[in-house]
């Protein structure tokens, strides 16, 4: 009698294991059928996504083509069109299984459109994902119109693409780059979000991705992007001779607003600190050398905002900064010289229009707002983190190394990655600098409305 009750137990026990593994086991199976769902549907949205701005993208191309009256159709007094279809195949024709849709209506006054965009992800017999997009795109004016757009991405690179060791991008990567291994992933490296490619581009021929280098998605562009250099400006005439600052030791100085506007030098070393008094509006000054060293260097007085534009060399060194901790909008410099150095543990806030110069940002130094050049290279090494916002060089490699770090937009011609190099994306980017800039005629504005 004991003995069957032993076995009556030991067999409860074992039912009741069998049971409890069975419903743990059916709950494990939900849990990570839910999450492979959730993967599922997030990176459908995000392909939508990408559809619709592809829409956007080739209704601009459209437009700024010159061939849009083309293709409007008047009805109602309304002159617009629509094209559907997948990326490299939109015609004005409707269609009911499509990834893309959208329609260009003109708008008064002339030269002015909105521009509607659909992304579809499942066609037309089971629809998993869709955004929508609507912009205002207006052609650009004589001055100040079309600035490109710079913010729906990490990384543009026209030409090519390179990234080894642990180099890691995170954002959207876009190249206009249709040829054969243009785009190359070795060791660890990652672009961890969708990489797009040029039209017409076949991924496995443009991208080469070895040993454990991963992508998230690869699509094409519907046209190819286009950045522009915007018009340098020219620099201000003064009156009389140049003066000369000096500030060393422990000493300090300060540029009131009734001072003098041009300057042959100005340099910083020692502990030597150097105030420039803006008041409340735009302070303007012009230097031929600035040399900002020491464990100072130059700082802003009041609410008002400096432009300087420095002619021939700028360097920043040792512990030294400029405008630290305040906002990079308040500070603009244009610099026509060669020589631009960003070393040691420096810090330079403010944005740099620099017209033709090549520029290093190397140990651990810092620069915190937008960068404009001409030059044909850049380079970012050791712990340099640019903060840049938007570093802008459409002619230029942007060569990263050890541990260097971008935190914005970067748009150049070529890009290297190595070692533990990293791009990530900010969303939180002002683009007042820019729209101050002369983009000439042949790009328009963009006003998303949704």
């Amino acid at each position: 009698m004991f003995l069957n009750n032993q076995k009556g137990i030991a067999m409860f026990s074992v039912l009741m294991i069998m049971t409890v593994t069975t419903l743990l086991g059916t709950a494990v199976w939900f849990a990570s059928s839910r999450e492979t769902l959730a993967t599922e549907l997030d990176e459908n949205q995000t392909q939508a996504y990408h559809f619709a701005r592809s829409g956007v993208e080739a209704a601009i191309g459209l437009i700024d083509s010159g061939n849009i009256n083309d293709y409007l159709v008047t009805a109602n007094d309304v002159k617009q069109v629509t094209f559907y279809g997948d990326l490299g195949s939109l015609k004005d024709i409707a269609i009911n299984d499509y990834s893309i849709k959208y329609t260009i209506t003109e708008l008064e006054p002339e030269s002015n459109y909105k521009i509607e965009s659909e992304g579809r992800v499942g066609g037309e017999d089971g629809v998993q994902a869709l955004s929508d997009l609507a912009m205002r795109y207006e052609l650009g004016e004589e001055f100040g119109g079309g600035v490109p757009d710079l913010v729906d991405m990490t990384l543009f690179s026209e030409k090519s693409i390179s990234m080894v060791g642990n180099a890691k991008i995170t954002g959207d990567v876009i190249t206009n780059s249709i040829d054969r291994e243009s785009v190359e992933l070795t060791g660890n490296a990652k672009i961890n979000d969708t990489l797009s490619i040029g039209p017409g581009g076949i991924p496995g021929n443009v991208v080469r991705i070895n040993e454990n280098a991963k992508v998230g998605t690869i699509d094409n562009l519907v046209v190819p992007r286009n950045y522009p250099m915007p018009e340098f400006p020219v620099f201000p005439e003064f009156s009389g001779f140049p003066q000369s600052i000096s500030v060393s030791g422990n000493s300090s100085k300060t540029i009131n607003p009734d001072d003098t506007s041009w300057y042959s030098k100005i340099k910083t070393a020692g502990n030597g600190t150097l105030t420039i008094d803006v008041s409340e509006g735009d302070r303007v000054i012009k230097v031929g050398e600035l040399e900002v060293g020491g464990n100072n260097g130059v700082k802003l007085q009041g609410s008002g905002r400096l432009i300087i534009y420095v002619e021939d060399e700028f360097t920043m060194k040792g512990n030294s900064s400029v405008n630290a901790g305040s906002n990079y909008n308040t500070v603009v410099m244009y610099f026509k010289g060669n020589i631009l150095d960003f070393a040691g543990n420096t810090e330079f806030v403010g944005s740099l229009f620099a017209k033709q110069s090549n520029f290093e940002i190397k140990g651990n130094g810092g620069v915190t707002g937008h960068i404009i050049t001409g030059g044909n290279k850049i380079k970012v090494t050791g712990n340099a983190d640019a903060n840049t916002r938007v570093l802008y060089a459409p002619n230029a490699l942007l060569d990263m190394t050890g541990n260097g770090i971008i935190q914005g937009t970067a748009i150049v011609s070529n890009f290297t990655a190595v070692g533990n190099a990293e791009v990530y994306y900010d969303n939180s980017i002002d683009l007042e600098f820019f729209q101050m800039l002369d983009w000439g005629e042949t790009t328009g504005n963009r006003t998303y409305l949704n």
